[in-house]
């Protein structure tokens, strides 16, 4: 039995994968809703997050392992009994199962930043004077 999670998006080829991608896309949307920039608090909050979701994940599997009844040593699977084996096969894939399309579901209703909608946060905060276009000669100074 293997079950292999990815903590990013599947199919990136980073560390950080498309989740920077998405967090810098994402920074101009607070200025344009809340009309104040602060760009360094999602970059400092987004580490800090990450390892929360950690933490979490590693006591989620320990709490699993002992409510399935696993014990340290050589026959640990063998002293597991069926309730234990239930415990841990749900913990393991059908919870997350359930977890991730849940969270699926809850992405694609509320997150609706595409192309277009980004284009139009930027236009909009160009026209507020939020954000300051570079010039080609200030660019190469």
């Amino acid at each position: 039995l293997c079950a292999v999670f990815d903590n990013e998006e599947v199919g990136s080829r980073t560390r950080q994968g498309a989740d920077s991608t998405f967090l810098s896309d994402t920074i101009e949307y607070g200025p344009w809703k809340l009309g104040k920039r602060n760009d360094s608090v999602p970059f400092s909050i987004q580490p800090l997050i990450n390892k929360i979701g950690g933490a979490l994940a590693t006591g989620i599997v320990s709490v699993t392992l002992v409510l399935s009844g696993i014990k340290h040593g050589d026959v640990a699977a063998e002293s597991i009994d069926s309730l234990g084996k239930l415990i841990f096969k749900n913990s393991m894939l059908v919870i997350p199962l359930i977890l991730i399309v849940l969270g699926y579901c809850i992405y694609s209703r509320k997150f609706t930043l595409d192309e277009e909608k980004f284009a139009q946060i930027v236009s909009e905060l160009k026209e507020r004077g939020d954000i300051i276009e570079e010039t080609k000669e200030e660019s190469n100074e």
